[in-house]
């Protein structure tokens, strides 16, 4: 008889950002025989992602507004996560905010991973960093946390946007109406209601209405919008799934907006991207100056005008060649994140 303990592992999964950041690592330790349990959030798209990609879980809570809001919804995350693992006894947990895994691994004995990348996310990062087993940031992380935290050389979006794990097709083209050498851009629109963009502000609504005129003059625009968008922007929502964004991004000429998340998704795929927001972030500070594959932009009115004026010279100039250039000398810089996610979940689990 085989007495073997088959492995657990948890994955807490509360941004749609998440769901991509560990999908290949979760499929890829089922194939070696662990078993996984998913805990998720009701949060913009994470459920339907979850869905497309065949992956179950159990929706822990949904988000709240404001400072009361989220201390309510965080109060019913941890009395459900730590009932759950008290009694499912995973080897490991592992998530991206660590918010909830953190307090549960402190109660229970349970090792956490918490893999995270901004570093303005004070607050959370107070609650969830002393209570990892282990932080992993990316090597442009402007902080050095504790002796429990470790940098890897690379960045969240190449664990799923590495050519490993993606590869471009042109079928998206029929969905959004383009033909295959007609250039197209992106813009994306945030609605800055996460505990760390208190006070931030992103582009204005004249500037967008700038951008999306300026650019449709050297290419079709399509529109991403965390909420939802005014009647000045109907006609340029864009038509794909949420699961579809990122081969969207990889046939783009440009990706522009206020999410540093799909700036750096465009920067490892080698499209060059426009980030206009209240603060800059270390990873795509690095982006910039070492690859020059994306930039960054302050929000204030003289920047906005700024950043347009630099997203109309690269569609004026577009050389898809030259960006992948750039790209190719990215990848070689970089590690196979989730092969990294991966090792340190099998070294750190508990037997």
């Amino acid at each position: 008889m085989n007495n073997m303990k088959t492995n657990l592992a948890l994955f807490d999964l509360v941004h749609p950002a998440h769901v991509h950041l560990f999908r290949n690592a979760i499929d890829m330790l089922r194939q070696e025989g662990w078993q996984i349990i998913v805990t998720s959030r009701a949060k913009d798209v994470t459920l339907n992602l979850l869905d497309s990609y065949g992956i179950e879980s159990r929706v822990l809570s949904s988000k709240k507004n404001g400072y009361l809001g989220g201390l309510w919804e965080w109060l019913i995350r941890f009395y459900k996560l730590y009932k759950m693992v008290r009694k499912a006894k995973p080897n490991i947990m592992v998530a991206s905010a660590g918010v909830s895994v953190g307090p549960v691994s402190f109660f229970t004995g349970i090792p956490n991973l918490q893999f995270y990348d901004t570093e303005r996310a004070k607050l959370q990062n107070m609650i969830s960093y002393p209570l990892a087993t282990r932080i992993f940031t990316p090597r442009a992380y402007g902080k050095k946390i504790s002796g429990k935290h470790e940098f890897y050389d690379g960045y969240h979006e190449l664990a799923y946007l590495r050519p490993d794990y993606f590869i471009f097709s042109e079928a998206v083209l029929a969905k959004l109406g383009v033909e295959r050498e007609e250039k197209y851009c992106l813009l994306r629109f945030n609605c800055f209601q996460a505990v760390h963009d208190k006070g931030i502000r992103g582009l204005t609504t004249e500037y967008k209405l700038k951008a999306l005129r300026e650019f449709s003059k050297f290419a079709k625009v399509f529109i991403s919008s965390e909420g939802e968008l005014s009647e000045d922007f109907q006609d340029y929502k864009l038509p794909t799934e949420p699961q579809e964004i990122h081969q969207v991004i990889a046939g783009a000429s440009l990706v522009f907006g206020e999410s540093a998340t799909m700036a750096s998704e465009a920067a490892v795929l080698g499209v060059p991207s426009i980030f206009v927001y209240g603060y800059n972030l270390s990873y795509l500070n690095e982006q910039q100056k070492k690859y020059g594959l994306t930039e960054s932009f302050l929000a204030d009115k003289n920047s906005q005008q700024a950043a347009i004026e630099k997203g109309v010279a690269i569609l004026k100039n577009s050389n898809r060649a030259a960006w992948q250039k750039k790209r190719d000398s990215l990848l070689v810089d970089t590690i196979d994140v989730t092969g990294f996610i991966v090792e340190q979940i099998k070294k750190y689990a508990i037997n």
